[in-house]
């Protein structure tokens, strides 16, 4: 937390407001890790564990976007 500027109380603060569940939408976990922009280390939320390690191995919009249609393709699309 202390590498992206964020203490205790400002954690708790953002817990709080995310009811304690991870930031994206689809994702029902605990929200335990400070997610940042790599470019500007701007804090964005708290993310799960998954979500944290998923989106850090994301390059770029326009990677998802592939990796989406390759997925919906070969009927790897979950609902």
């Amino acid at each position: 937390m202390r590498r992206y500027g964020v203490d205790q109380q400002m954690f708790d603060a953002m817990y709080f407001e995310q009811d304690g569940q991870c930031a994206v939408a689809s994702c029902v976990r605990e929200a335990k890790c400070v997610d940042h922009d790599h470019v500007t280390g701007k804090v964005r939320g708290l993310l799960c564990q998954g979500c944290n390690v998923a989106i850090g191995f994301l390059e770029s919009p326009e990677w998802m976007e592939g990796a989406h249609g390759y997925l919906v393709e070969h009927g790897g699309e979950r609902r």
